[in-house]
């Protein structure tokens, strides 16, 4: 099954050629933590309460500061690298594109969408 960033780059370049050749396109993609599971998202949320708290992180999962940080790669020792997923994308959006249009220049981005911030009750 063809990751769902790469079908809608697909899409999106094969309706886009339609109105006109295509000479080049750039691409970002913003992952969200969602896509580590259930792991990186608890990961996210400690990590949110502990650096408003000015506590240790924890970095098991992306072995880096995620929250509140866009990154292009995580930490060398993280569960899955960023790096697995871009080329995850970049082969499935190959096959999907075959010779019907230009492969975009892309980069993934790591996105914090997760802000679940408990305040005390005023």
């Amino acid at each position: 099954m063809a990751h769902p960033a790469a079908v809608a780059l697909a899409l999106l370049l094969l309706r886009a050629k339609k109105a006109g050749p295509i000479r080049n396109t750039i691409a970002t993609i913003f992952e969200p933590v969602s896509e580590r599971g259930r792991q990186g998202m608890d990961e996210l949320n400690e990590q949110t309460v502990n650096l408003l708290s000015f506590q240790q992180m924890p970095t098991s999962v992306f072995d880096s500061q995620v929250a509140f940080n866009m990154l292009d790669r995580y930490g060398r020792g993280s569960a899955k690298p960023l790096e697995a997923t871009e080329r995850r994308i970049a082969a499935h959006l190959r096959k999907l594109l075959g010779v019907h249009a230009p492969m975009p220049a892309m980069t993934l981005v790591r996105r914090q969408f997760f802000t679940r911030i408990l305040f005390p009750s005023i």
